[in-house]
């Protein structure tokens, strides 16, 4: 493939991956508002105008905050957040590319690879994971490097500052990072003092871990949080096509998933079938084992563990990334392998778009104007009646009130400053006295749950507001749209003025 084109495909997989962000004002990520808000309380904590935070430095997690601080910088909440999404996506997609061009791998494999960033965790708005998948990318290939290295004190201090950031991304990280340098220590034991150098590299992060992870488990366990590990899905089940796409993807609704998840699995099939007489001299071994170690996860561990949603299903886009990246592509032209990639990733892409597009039309019609019209410091209850949207998958709106906290200074009934692992934690915590977990079954609301807020945000058909509005202790404010806000009266009093809604 000529230079021009080598080089002209990655920065087409990154212009493709950028312009479903460029489209919208609120990408349909779940827990991206909650993101934004840990950096709007850390200025917060750091002023100290808010005595009960606490700023958790050494937690892991932290290190995809630095996203939102530098877009917030010069951005306001909802364009931040999106914006802080889109360069952790780029740079992943970037990752790829050098690691590509450093290894030698099919430039076609990056463009592919591209396409599996919008998965599942981009959807349900893992930021701090998703800022890991560079680090680890970068992990893999400076532990097992494409031409043999000596082991010097530089480079096990490199190894150790990616150590380092493994953890800072999340502790889940960390962990398929320590398990995959076992896997191919074991599998390629190194010379000359390599093993002592690459335990050495990890003991600052597993000293982090250390200090972090018991105390953090034991906060969970006492704040009522599910901490169990639950399989909703056996490993037999995970080999049906149907899962495997949507593990690979699931995000938007229609064919489109399907057809991107056929083409990953052609280019595997094909490349193996046109290169199995010299499939070895073809493979790039550490990163084939990379990514059968993490499908591995993917296919046997839980659905759900730690109240960690997603745990081991995350892993599975991210296996076949690095699997497409290690193995040989199919032997055709390059550029013919290059250009159907780019097709891929450019359906995709528009499909993509135009599901945002419509999303944040219909499904968020009315939210951006119900939280603007939310009075700063309020303390504001969400409640989701619609949980599902025919525009994509999972629940998207189960932290959609959140917005609150960033764009106007509002609390909200449930805040990621209340997990022991987040960025910013309260101090203050307990179990709340209205009903719990509305944010997942706000069917379960009672009238008595309104008393503790001043408003209350609410995401429902006409019928479900035809009755918000009729109620006693409900009073209007804004009444166009999927979400409206509604003012709690004081112990089920109308207010006895005229009352003129915010539109």
């Amino acid at each position: 493939m000529p230079d021009l084109a080598r080089r002209g495909l990655p920065i087409l997989a990154l212009m493709l991956a950028a312009h479903p962000f460029l489209a919208v004002t609120i990408p349909p990520a779940t827990d991206l508002p909650q993101h934004v808000a840990q950096v709007g309380l850390l200025g917060e904590a750091l002023a100290g105008r808010a005595p009960e935070l606490a700023v958790n430095w050494i937690a892991p997690g932290n290190l995809g905050y630095a996203a939102v601080a530098l877009a917030g910088a010069v951005l306001p909440p909802f364009a931040a957040g999106r914006v802080a999404l889109m360069l952790v996506v780029l740079a992943g997609v970037a990752a790829a590319w050098i690691v590509a061009e450093r290894r030698g791998r099919p430039i076609g494999a990056v463009v592919l690879a591209a396409a599996l960033a919008f998965n599942h965790s981009l959807y349900w708005g893992f930021l701090p994971f998703l800022a890991g998948w560079p680090v680890f990318l970068a992990w893999v290939h400076a532990v097992s490097p494409a031409s043999p290295r000596p082991v010097t004190a530089r480079r096990t201090a490199l190894l150790a500052g990616l150590g380092l950031l493994l953890y800072a991304s999340h502790a889940l990280w960390l962990a398929a990072g320590v398990a995959w340098v076992t896997l191919e220590t074991v599998r390629r034991p190194p010379a000359g003092g390599g093993i002592a150098a690459r335990a050495a590299a990890l003991l600052p992060a597993a000293a982090l871990a250390a200090l972090w992870y018991p105390a953090m488990a034991a906060a969970r366990a006492e704040g009522g949080f599910d901490v169990d590990a639950h399989w909703f899905t056996t490993p037999l089940a995970r080999l049906d096509p149907r899962w495997l796409a949507d593990a690979m993807l699931g995000g938007i609704r229609g064919p489109v998933e399907a057809v991107v998840a056929a083409g990953v699995a052609a280019w595997v099939a094909l490349g193996l079938r046109t290169r199995r007489r010299d499939l070895r001299e073809a493979c790039d071994g550490p990163l084939v084992a990379a990514g059968l170690l993490l499908v591995a996860v993917a296919l046997l561990g839980p659905d759900k563990y730690l109240n960690t949603l997603e745990f081991g299903g995350r892993w599975f886009p991210i296996g076949v990334s690095l699997l497409l990246l290690g193995l040989p592509a199919p032997a055709v032209r390059e550029w013919l392998a290059g250009a159907a990639a780019a097709a891929l990733l450019a359906a995709l892409s528009a499909s993509t778009t135009l599901a945002w597009m419509r999303f944040e039309h219909e499904d968020l019609s009315g939210l951006a104007g119900a939280i603007e019209a939310v009075p700063a410091g309020s303390r504001v209850l969400g409640l989701d009646m619609v949980k599902q949207s025919d525009v994509v998958k999972g629940r998207p709106f189960v932290q959609a009130p959140a917005w609150v906290e960033p764009v106007r200074g509002a609390r909200p009934a449930f805040s990621f400053a209340e997990h022991s692992t987040g960025l910013v934690t309260r101090t203050d915590t307990r179990a709340p006295p209205w009903t719990a977990n509305l944010e997942w079954a706000a069917e379960h609301v009672k009238p008595s749950d309104f008393g503790y807020f001043d408003h209350v945000i609410v995401n429902g058909a006409d019928a479900v507001h035809a009755g918000a509005a009729a109620s006693r202790e409900l009073e209007p404010v804004t009444t166009t749209g999927r979400w409206r806000l509604y003012r709690v009266v004081s112990n089920g009093m109308r207010s006895k003025s005229p009352h003129r809604p915010n539109r």
